[in-house]
């Protein structure tokens, strides 16, 4: 991820989309991470990523060519690959169309004042960190789901983001997690995906004697354990 936003061009519009996009398919239930990068690769192998990227016309060009690629005679069958992934077209366009308004929020949390919020960075309309003029965009809470986590994660393995009021929020809690975590003494009481992705962190901070983010990993170690260790989920 670049720190420098935008400012860096087509690249770093791009690596920006990416990583919202893989954030947006962390809704995805029943998915296994390895069938989200697979569809990344598809998008990037494409041009999709570049296409949507562009400031005027991205959406309405990408929706051409995933009409192509759903017209490919390698799609004539009983299935056609990726269907599942590219059904969040809303999404992923959203993000694509307010990329800009989402970069500049996520650049302007070093310079949040008082305790960091989740609700500050992803609805800005009602921010009251951006009350007096920012970026103006759609709620990225319902997009991203507990997507959210997962960009907040790696915004800070990254070094864009460095605040230490962000790290219990970048655990994101996917079911299988929560699935591992309750037979532990873990208890899921619901609620946004920030809420219980800090649970997680106090949790893991209580239980484990070093540090609770791992080394700034978060969940990643936690999930690696998983995916070596599958009867781990009941």
């Amino acid at each position: 991820m670049t720190p420098g936003g935008l400012a860096a061009g087509a690249s770093a519009r791009r690596e920006w989309l990416a990583l919202l996009v893989a954030g947006v398919l962390q809704t995805l239930g029943r998915v296994k991470p390895e069938q989200n990068r697979a569809f990344l690769r598809l998008c990037d192998q494409n041009g999709w990523l570049g296409t949507l990227s562009d400031h005027a016309n991205g959406p309405r060009n990408w929706l051409a060519q995933v009409q192509t690629y759903i017209d490919d005679p390698r799609n004539h069958t009983d299935r056609i690959r990726y269907f599942h992934w590219l059904r969040h077209f809303v999404g992923v366009a959203t993000v694509a169309r307010h990329l800009d308004a989402y970069v500049e929020a996520f650049l302007g949390v070093e310079r949040f004042e008082g305790a960091f919020a989740p609700a500050d960075l992803f609805t800005t309309r009602g921010s009251r960190q951006f009350q007096f003029g920012g970026p103006d965009a759609p709620t990225l809470s319902p997009i991203l789901g507990v997507g959210a986590c997962f960009v907040l994660r790696e915004l800070v393995r990254s070094a864009v983001v460095a605040r230490e009021d962000v790290f219990p929020f970048c655990y994101a809690p996917v079911r299988r997690l929560r699935r591992f975590l309750e037979p532990l003494g873990w208890r899921d009481e619901g609620g946004p995906p920030a809420a219980r992705s800090r649970s997680v962190h106090e949790f893991v901070a209580e239980h484990h004697d070093g540090d609770p983010t791992f080394g700034g990993a978060f969940d990643i170690p936690l999930l690696a354990f998983l995916d070596a260790h599958p009867e781990a989920v009941s």
